[in-house]
């Protein structure tokens, strides 16, 4: 049996609704791990567009910087 058009345009949307669901647990469990004032990481206007390692180093005379280890382009948009 072949799924009628509508069936595959709900299936589609069920799709990106879950990818968006699960985007935005990735972002909420980032913010968690993070050190600082992150509370408003998470904002219906963001989305998680891509994940990277961090490493961190330290700095002269301070605490630890963050620095991507792979890009410097921001995990949100």
């Amino acid at each position: 049996m072949v799924p009628s058009p509508q069936v595959k345009k709900v299936v589609g949307q069920v799709n990106e609704s879950k990818d968006a669901h699960e985007s935005r647990l990735r972002l909420v469990q980032l913010q968690q791990r993070l050190r600082g004032d992150f509370e408003d990481l998470v904002v219906p206007a963001r989305k998680l567009v891509r994940e990277a390692s961090v490493q961190e180093v330290p700095t002269r005379g301070s605490t630890f910087a963050r620095h991507p280890s792979h890009s410097s382009r921001p995990l949100t948009e």
